[in-house]
Order: C-alpha cells, then structure tokens, then sequence
C-alpha cells in the first residue's frame, strides 16, 4: 500500500499499447476506454498499430494522445520506426492485445528493458498448435497476462498451456451512455422490426447466419430488417447470400460506424451469430441502448449474460427460430431488455479502471516480483 501511495505523487506513468489492427473492433473500442478514462494523473496512453482504418488511432488522437500506424508488412523499414517511436515515449510499461501486438511487444520490451503486460480477448478455438506454441513462447517473458473473460483463462491454460497463476481475468467495460445520435440522413428507412449485427465480416462472425435468421422472419410474416454494421473479406458472400435468400432488399450494410453504439437505440434488437465470442462488449452496449439481444450460445457470451440469463441464448441451429419467436412476442423483448440493462450495471468501465491501475502499479512497483509469483522464467 506504501509503494502505491508513492506512485501517486509521481509523474504519470506511460503505458505503450500496441495492438494489431486499428479498426475499432469490440477489444479496439475497450482500448479507447481505457485511454478515455484511466487516472491521467496516474497513466499516459499512447498507441502502436499495424495495419486497418485508423479509427483507433483517431480516437487516441482526439484525447490529446500520441498515436501511429506502422504498416512494415507491406514495407519492413516501418518495424524501425516502430522501434524509434517507442524509444522517444520511453515507456514504462507495455500492453499489447492479441498474437502479432504479443510478438511486438515482447521486442520492444526487450529492447527498452521495461515490463510488459498481454491481455487475451478471444477464444480462437481453432488456432493451430504451432500458433499455441509460438504463443506460449513469447508469453513466457510477459510479467502478467490478463483474460477477458473466465472461458479465455480456462483455454490459455489448457491449450497455450499457460500456468493459471500467470493469469488473471479483467472483463472489458461500458462507459456512461452518450446521448442517442439522430439517424443518419444518408440511410434508408428501414422497416421495423430493425434487427442489428456488430462486428467484422469473417467467417468466425458467422454473419450469413443473421442474414439467413432475416429471410426465416420474413417467410413468417414479420415486415424485418438487417442492418450488419462492420467490414471485412465475407461481404462479398453475405450479399451473395441475401440475394438467394430473396431479402437483398431489406439488407442494409453501410460498412464500419465509428460511433455505432450512438446508434443502437434507433433498432429492435441486436443479434450474436458468432461461432465463438471470448466477451462480446456488444451485448453491454446494446443493454444500455434499451435492447434484448440473442445470441449463439458461446462460452463468452454465456457469461456476459450471466446466471439471470440476460441475454437469449441458443444453438445455431435454434437461431433462425428463436430470432422469430422473440420478434412475435414484444413482451419477451422487453423483459431480456430490462434484464440486460440490469446487467449492464455490472459492467462499468470504471470497475475496469480501477482494477486495471491496481494491476499497473503493481507491475510497475515491483516486475520481478510478478514474474516471480507467476512462474515466468
């Protein structure tokens, strides 16, 4: 308690977050949480990224905090430039989320000699063994690695073979509601029931299942619509799809929203599609918007949703069904929307911060005697 009591009165602490991509996926929207609302009297953000869209980066950019992208797959000189903006931060500590932001981060904090920290967000239950070993590998030199959620700890230690007192869960957050944004004027306007989908379009999102969940409403009579809000390689296909399905029409994807959460409150319902979710933050999200989520029944999303079963989950062969039977029962929408509000509650950012500046200081008090009690070598 003494040594965190001195650190107080220091100078703030810069924490180097480095991170693959800068699109603002669910894990990239947590970090832009953290840097908005972690003690700056405390902690000093800044970002490293290598490829994506930059809406990270802007986000940092907007707090008044250094932000780059360093793209050195396409040009291997960047990787030393990477290496020269860490050397002018002079971090104390590293953060990094993800396999390629480990890889970097455990270079960079060779090479500035300072601890660094890895947090684990998703499950990715088919990562192949040498991806597992290559982990572990560099995990081996992190001072701590920090789960989202308990089903990511309990695959880190059974798959990456992780010692389980090297790890410690810290869910991701929701801030304070903002205001609702106004529906924006370049849109159509979608027939209600809206149903909503978050999240990049990759085959793990498993987004044709929401298209096909669509098509089953309509063939039953509700006058639905489908807004996928997100990018990636399975666009292409997902139009194909709607198309075949005949609901082409009543498919709306405008791509990546920087602000969607803003924008929940204009739909009916959010749906989860994904084949794994290690802490889908969307649920909290659409919670605090006023809406009833369902979901496939991932280990992730199963403990968001908790033991009052907040959110509705099923199989993926119960999906197209259970989208039905909730969009024909408006009582039941309401009654998930208020137990995920309720729930919601649960989640607030500044639980977060608070155990993640507990979590720092540690570190940064005493390194060694982290990798000491974790077992690292």
């Amino acid at each position: 308690m003494r040594e965190r009591n001195r650190m107080h009165t220091m100078e703030p602490r810069r924490i180097l977050i480095v991170t693959p991509d800068s699109k603002l996926g669910g894990a990239e929207r947590n970090m832009a949480l953290l840097a908005r609302f972690m003690p700056k009297d405390r902690f000093r953000f800044s970002l490293a990224t290598t490829f994506g869209t930059q809406d990270l980066i802007r986000s940092f950019h907007e707090q008044g905090l250094a932000a780059e992208e360093f793209r050195f797959g396409s040009n291997p000189l960047r990787l030393a430039d990477l290496y020269s903006y860490a050397g002018h931060l002079r971090p104390h500590l590293i953060h990094s989320f993800l396999l390629r932001g480990n890889w970097i981060a455990a270079q960079l904090a060779r090479r500035r000699r300072v601890p660094w920290i890895a947090s684990e967000r998703g499950l990715d239950i088919l990562r192949p063994g040498w991806k597992a070993s290559v982990n572990r590998f560099m995990l081996s030199s992190a001072s701590l690695v920090l789960a989202v959620s308990s089903p990511v700890r309990d695959i880190l230690i059974a798959r990456d073979r992780i010692p389980a007192d090297r790890i410690r869960v810290l869910h991701g957050g929701i801030a304070p509601a903002d205001p609702p944004l106004p529906w924006p004027e370049n849109w159509p306007a979608l027939p209600r029931p809206r149903i909503i989908t978050l999240g990049h379009l990759r085959s793990e999102k498993n987004i044709s299942l929401s298209v096909r969940a669509l098509a089953h409403a309509r063939k039953n009579g509700a006058d639905a619509s489908l807004t996928l809000l997100g990018e990636g390689p399975e666009r292409a296909a997902i139009e194909a799809l709607a198309r075949e399905l005949g609901v082409e029409a009543s498919l709306f994807a405008p791509g990546n929203i920087l602000n969607a959460r803003n924008l929940l409150a204009h739909f009916d319902i959010l749906v989860i599609p994904s084949k794994e979710e290690g802490f889908p933050n969307v649920m909290l999200e659409a919670w605090q918007a006023g809406l009833p989520v369902l979901s496939t029944d991932t280990p992730g999303a199963r403990e968001i949703s908790g033991p009052g079963e907040a959110a509705m989950l099923v199989r993926e062969e119960d999906f197209c069904g259970a989208l039905g039977a909730l969009l024909g029962n408006r009582e039941a929408m309401r009654a998930r929307a208020e137990k995920g509000a309720a729930r919601a509650e649960e989640f607030s950012i500044h639980r977060v911060v608070e155990q993640l500046s507990g979590i720092y200081e540690d570190v940064l008090g005493n390194p060694l005697r982290i990798n000491s009690k974790s077992g690292a070598p």
